[in-house]
């Protein structure tokens, strides 16, 4: 059954992976270096289009790294400082900090109040509902503006125990809760043979 990872599960599930995985963790763990960057190729080019590149995002969830080369304002969050070890090395130019939590309640290292631009790639679907609550919830406390969402996440509904695949309503169903809806739009594809989706979800006042 497909629920996504709890609150409680999520840190020891990323640090486990990433020490036996290291920068493979994060895509698909078990092909190698180079089908992955091909992989992450075909994202990115499918995912830039739907982004700001202007706008100040908070990438939850960014691992390596990989996503801050198409944001020119970025600060990268995650629980797991090996993978955050990679992103430093590899991006000096860009911004990285290690949460304490798999939620943003306790971080106060950065301002999340100037974030225009939320984003998450594969992330939230490792997720249960109830810590994807918890994170947008707790977004929300320190940020009381309209930000963007923009994720990029598995839409398929069977699957590993660890991934829980959302549409795009659905996502703007659990942000609407915290944050007045404007739009919701998407996009899937096909990538490692699994459907991906890409979801814009703008909110206002």
């Amino acid at each position: 059954m497909m629920n996504g990872l709890t609150k409680e599960e999520t840190q020891d599930y990323w640090v486990n992976r990433s020490s036996q995985q290291g920068k493979r963790t994060v895509g698909f763990g078990g092909n190698n270096a180079a089908q992955q960057e091909i992989e992450y190729d075909e994202k990115i080019s499918f995912v830039t289009p739907w982004v700001d590149p202007e706008a100040l995002t908070l990438d939850y969830g960014c691992g390596v790294g990989r996503w801050s080369k198409i944001f020119n304002n970025y600060i990268g969050v995650d629980i797991t400082q090996n993978l955050l070890d990679i992103a430093i090395k590899e991006n000096p130019s860009k911004e990285y900090y290690q949460l304490s939590t798999p939620t943003l309640e306790n971080f106060t290292t950065i301002d999340l109040s100037k974030v225009e631009q939320f984003f998450a790639s594969t992330v939230l679907q490792h997720c249960d509902d109830s810590l994807c609550d918890d994170i947008l919830r707790t977004f929300a406390k320190h940020n009381p503006t309209s930000p963007t969402f923009v994720l990029y996440e598995t839409s398929i509904k069977e699957g590993a125990y660890h991934n829980k695949g959302r549409t795009a309503l659905e996502y703007g169903t659990m942000i609407s809760k915290y944050f007045p809806i404007v739009e919701v739009t998407s996009e899937e594809h096909l990538v490692h043979n699994q459907a991906h989706t890409v979801s814009k979800i703008i909110t206002g006042k």
